[in-house]
């Protein structure tokens, strides 16, 4: 009686197939691989290699589309088109090329350190005199040089035609009947100038000055008329006809304002017109503005100022 072989394939086959079910059987689990591991409880085919991969269907986009009621979670390789590995999602097929959607924005991480510290720029050019202004030399950035404002208006010069300062007030439009002016000088320092006076008294604001001592010495304090907190610009000069001296308000803030501060005992008050001294016999509750002497050459002024003056 002759027996019949079974083709070598047809063996190999049933022989995997038993294997499979047997794996199944025992475990729930299948394990493909070289080394006899066992498969993991917790996947139902587990595939293990070094040196091989897992290769799914592969077929073209036509190919696919045909595929009929497709499972949500198949898996397959495009060929063609955008080339690479779609899944069904239950409604569409969808890439796994494709980006999603940009997730909101993380929070603020930690501020880095800090970096090093720049190039210094340009400095004010050296140089230059009271009253002159830095000016641009050109279009170039930063490129600047001090020059004398031109001043437009009128200004105010002496008999030897030194130019007292611009004038920013004049009492009556004609000069003949007005009896001061008052002018800013080059050093930004505001005075008023009698015009029809012929003594030796240039300047006068019109308020009395208060002194802690006899006979008009001491410290002198300028009376501000009342006891309310007040500023005065610090650069309006006040006159002293008892000490021939320009005083401004002491201790501007950076606005260029002076307060006003509580006086200490006054001995004696000096007349606003006459420059006479007359003793204090009670002490004063007004306010005042501590002084401070300014020279002619810091206020911008000759040393003496030549009459007749003229206004151009």
């Amino acid at each position: 009686m002759g027996i019949k072989l079974l083709p070598t394939s047809l063996l190999m086959g049933a022989a995997l197939l038993t294997l499979l079910s047997t794996a199944q059987a025992q475990t729930g689990s299948v394990a493909v691989n070289t080394d006899g591991s066992t498969a993991d409880n917790s996947a139902l085919l587990d595939v293990k290699s070094t040196t091989q991969g897992l290769l799914v269907p592969r077929m073209n986009a036509q190919q696919r589309g045909l595929i009929s009621s497709p499972a949500t979670g198949l898996l397959v390789y495009q060929t063609d088109g955008t080339a690479g590995f779609y899944f069904y999602n239950g409604t569409a097929w969808t890439s796994l090329s494709t980006p999603g959607t940009t997730g909101p924005q993380g929070p603020t991480g930690p501020t880095g350190a800090t970096g090093p510290q720049g190039p210094a720029g340009p400095g004010v050019p050296t140089g230059g005199t009271a009253g002159q202004v830095l000016t641009k030399v050109d279009a170039t950035n930063y490129n600047t040089q001090w020059a004398t404002p031109g001043g437009g208006g009128l200004a105010v010069y002496d008999a030897n035609n030194v130019k007292l300062g611009i004038l920013i007030d004049l009492p009556a439009a004609n000069i003949a009947s007005s009896n001061y002016v008052t002018v800013q000088t080059s050093a930004g320092y505001v005075v008023t100038i009698y015009l029809t006076r012929n003594n030796n008294s240039d300047f006068l604001l019109g308020t009395q000055i208060y002194w802690t001592g006899a006979n008009c010495s001491g410290t002198p304090y300028l009376n501000a008329g009342s006891s309310t907190a007040n500023y005065r610009a610090a650069k309006v000069l006040t006159y002293s006809y008892s000490s021939g001296s320009l005083y401004s308000a002491s201790n501007p803030n950076s606005d260029g304002t002076s307060p006003t501060v509580t006086m200490p005992t006054i001995a004696t008050s000096e007349s606003p017109t006459t420059g006479l001294c007359s003793a204090v016999t009670t002490q004063p509750t007004t306010l005042g503005y501590a002084l401070t002497p300014v020279t002619r050459a810091t206020a911008g002024l000759p040393t003496v100022i030549a009459r007749p003056l003229a206004i151009r």
